[in-house]
């Protein structure tokens, strides 16, 4: 094999402990600190799939015993994987969509930060907007979408999850 000439240099700085364990392992493998650092170079570079890297062969890492050989993950395409092409949909359709689903996400936020503050904050909170806003949100889908259920809650039912959820923050708060 034509060796090249290296004649670039590079240099490392170590403390005193850090020499004396690297010189106790360059002992005990018997190799060189400049093997060292190609073979972990190379592995670093085969490990993140660099494709210039030509390969130490398994039996000098497994001689040597710096690095284990690792296998390639093969990387996977950017294409559609599914096998079936990409529905075409109305842009005005995904556009209104993209509108409620923005509401649905500002509210989420907006109940998520009422979960981490104070009884007065949450207090000052109006579920019954909330709600209302939901509502309107729902009925906005059924006009796009028609196939979702119409969902609607009666006064009775209503009444019971009220009087419920009464009764579990009482439970909570003693």
């Amino acid at each position: 094999m034509n060796k090249v000439k290296r004649d670039i240099t590079k240099r490392l700085r170590f403390n005193a402990e850090q020499a004396a364990q690297l010189g106790l392992y360059l002992e005990e493998k018997d190799m060189g600190f400049t093997q060292l650092i190609h073979a972990l170079i190379k592995h670093e570079l085969n490990k993140k799939c660099w494709p210039y890297v030509i390969n130490f062969s398994e039996s000098y890492l497994a001689e040597h015993a710096v690095v284990q050989p690792c296998q390639l993950q093969k990387r996977r395409g950017k294409k559609n994987t599914a096998g079936r092409p990409v529905p075409q949909a109305d842009p005005k359709l995904l556009f209104a969509l993209g509108r409620i689903g923005t509401n649905v996400n500002q509210l989420a936020r907006s109940l998520n930060y009422l979960c981490l503050q104070h009884t007065s904050v949450i207090e000052q909170f109006s579920f019954i907007d909330c709600i209302d806003r939901l509502e309107r949100i729902h009925s906005d889908l059924h006009q796009y979408l028609p196939s979702l259920p119409i969902y609607s809650v009666t006064e009775e039912q209503s009444q019971r999850r009220k009087a419920r959820a009464i009764a579990l923050s009482e439970k909570e708060g003693r």
